[in-house]
């Protein structure tokens, strides 16, 4: 698990299309989550905006590290973050990055799939793994949602 963690936050390496893909379904699943915990226990969403605060920061610094290791993967640098408060330039480097197929090899290392290949850290599987579980728990709190409001 400090694996997962140490690399959902690090703005070393690289991460593919589908990596990048699966960590913002995972990042949209962890908020949704949040609010449906909020929703259960607490129906006063203002008093529990210092936690969605602090767990909005936590996730954004996670969407931080991976928008940079997709530059990586581009062969870019982590600097063209600051294009995304651009507002025409944001929906172009958005599309780019979900679309764009990353380089073979670059100076931030091998690409991640062929890394998987040769049989280091099989990240894409843990990332899965996380989401099938989470999409999981969302089914739960929605069942349980409905059982409440009926």
């Amino acid at each position: 698990m400090q694996k997962i963690l140490s690399h959902i936050f690090s703005f070393n390496g690289r991460l593919s299309r589908g990596q990048y893909i699966l960590h913002n379904v995972i990042i949209l699943l962890l908020f949704f989550h949040l609010l449906c915990l909020i929703k259960i226990f607490n129906s006063d969403f203002h008093s529990s905006s210092a936690i969605l605060i602090t767990v909005s920061l936590i996730l954004l610094i996670s969407d931080t590290s991976a928008i940079i290791r997709r530059f990586h993967d581009l062969g870019s640098t982590g600097i063209q973050i600051f294009f995304f408060v651009v507002p025409i330039l944001n929906l172009y480097y958005g599309i780019l990055l979900n679309f764009r197929e990353g380089e073979s090899e670059n100076e931030y290392g091998l690409d991640s799939i062929v890394s998987m290949q040769k049989g280091e850290s099989p990240s894409l599987k843990k990332y899965a793994l996380i989401a099938v579980t989470l999409v999981l728990i969302i089914v739960f709190y929605y069942t349980f949602f409905n059982e409440q409001l009926n």
